[in-house]
This record gives structure tokens, C-alpha cells and sequence, in this order.
């Protein structure tokens, strides 16, 4: 897929529960995203997406769907997906946005800061008034941009962590 000469203003935003056709994809490419440094099987990456819960509540999954193709994800958790093998890497507080993800091809066109927008709106229809991200990056201009301010530093599985808070 060259998404590159697509035009990417088309995508769409949905959540993954109205879209389950594609729970299979989102999963796959989570999975060997991030299956090395958190150490999650295909069966446990799984089920971090269940998609069946009440509206207005935790977990809630974004995809980014291109003319019928995937491109990209987001979701709102309780704790980002490295929380469950490493528990010790997060604080508490919530909620946060974990698993962004735009495809290659669709990078550098303001996709992630959609989705991202789309998650804090969804934090806000959730009810909570501040917002988690945790990045591996030593420093992320996106995030900055966006307003989410450093919180907390740590090690993810010997990799170093920084968790940022920004206000709703």
C-alpha cells in the first residue's frame, strides 16, 4: 500500500468496536510493534483490544481507516500496554493514551495529532480532565506541541521512560 500518494485529509476515525472487522489487523500490527520490548504474546496483546464494554468507558480503541484500508490506532486505557508486564514503570493515575501507531507510509501528515485529539476528546466524553502519555522517546515534539508536560521518568524493561500529563 503506498498511502504516500493517497490523500491522507480522506482518513476516518472510528472505534474499533463499530469496526471489528479489523480487530484482527490491529492486534497483528500492535503485537509486532511492541512484542520486544513488552514481551506480550499475540494471545495477551489480544486481549487488551476487547472491545465489549459500556459506552463512555475504558478501553477505547481508534483506527484509522483509509479508503477500507487500516493506517493507524490509538487507544484510551487504564495504564499504557506495557502496564500489565510492568507495573512497576507507571503510576496510577489515568487515563492514558497508549498504542499510537500511523503507518510508514502515512507518517509526517498529522495523522498521530488527529488521533491523539480524537483520544483527548474521548478522555473528556469519559469524563476525566487531564490525560497520560508514556513515550521511550527522550523527547517527543508532538507531545510537546500538544501541551502534555513531563510527570515522571522510569525504565521499561531496561529502556528509559517518560511519562507526560496534559490538563483537558
Amino acid at each position: 500500500m503506498d498511502v504516500s500518494k493517497m490523500n491522507v485529509d480522506d482518513a476516518q476515525i472510528l472505534k474499533l468496536r463499530d469496526a471489528p472487522e479489523y480487530m484482527d489487523q490491529v492486534v497483528q500490527q500492535n503485537h509486532d510493534e511492541w512484542r520486544d520490548l513488552l514481551g506480550l504474546d499475540r494471545t495477551e496483546m489480544a486481549a487488551l483490544f476487547n472491545a465489549d464494554h459500556p459506552d463512555n468507558s475504558l478501553p477505547v480503541t481508534l483506527i484509522v481507516l483509509l479508503y477500507g484500508q487500516y493506517i493507524g490506532c490509538g487507544s484510551l486505557r487504564d495504564g499504557p500496554l506495557g502496564k500489565r508486564k510492568f507495573p512497576g514503570a507507571y503510576h496510577n493515575d489515568l487515563p492514558w493514551v497508549s498504542d499510537v501507531w500511523v503507518h510508514p507510509d502515512a507518517r509526517g501528515q498529522s495523522l498521530a495529532r488527529r488521533i491523539i485529539t480524537a483520544l483527548e476528546e474521548e478522555a473528556r466524553t469519559c469524563g476525566y480532565d487531564r490525560l497520560y502519555i508514556s513515550t521511550t522517546i527522550p523527547k517527543n515534539a508532538l507531545y510537546d506541541r500538544m501541551g502534555y508536560t513531563q510527570v515522571s521518568t522510569s525504565k521499561l524493561n531496561g529502556t528509559p521512560l517518560r511519562s507526560l500529563r496534559k490538563r483537558l
